[in-house]
C-alpha cells in the first residue's frame, strides 16, 4: 500500500490477510497498515508467480 506521495506504508502488526487466492475465486479479509502521508492510498496486488501487477485499488478515506 502506498500513500499519495508514493511512500510505502508499513504493515500494522496483528492479524492481516494472508491467504493465497486461487484463479477464478474471490475471498474477503482485512489488512492493516500504519497511516502516514495523504490520501488517496493505493493498494497493488502483484501475482507472485508471474511478478506482474494484476489488480490495483484506490482508497479515499473519510474522517
Amino acid at each position: 500500500m502506498k500513500n499519495k506521495e508514493g511512500d510505502l506504508l508499513d504493515v500494522y502488526p496483528g492479524e492481516n490477510y494472508g491467504k493465497e487466492i486461487e484463479t477464478g475465486t474471490t475471498d474477503k479479509g482485512a489488512g492493516y497498515f500504519m497511516m502516514k502521508g495523504s490520501a488517496p492510498f493505493t493498494v497493488t496486488y502483484m501475482d507472485p508467480d508471474h511478478k506482474e501487477v494484476t489488480a490495483t485499488w484506490e482508497l479515499a478515506l473519510q474522517k
